[in-house]
């Protein structure tokens, strides 16, 4: 599994034949998403919310929480 810091927040991306990465990619999704960050799908439409983990994905962008004012 790769992580990635972005200026915007963390790209998640991991070897979809490595159980291993899959679940470390998991397991850094859902803490992240119970810490308030959005998590993203990306590809060449665009981002798109997602709210559940899928390994069939290519890579996940995950953004943190936005502070009010």
């Amino acid at each position: 599994m790769r992580d990635h810091d972005l200026k915007e927040g963390k790209r998640l991306a991991w070897n979809e034949n490595n159980d291993e990465e899959i679940s470390n990619a998991e397991e850094m999704f859902e803490r992240y998403v119970e810490d308030g960050w959005l998590a993203f799908s990306e590809s060449k439409k665009g981002r798109e919310q997602i709210f559940a983990f899928d390994s069939g994905l290519a890579r996940i962008i995950l953004m943190p929480p936005l502070g009010g004012g």
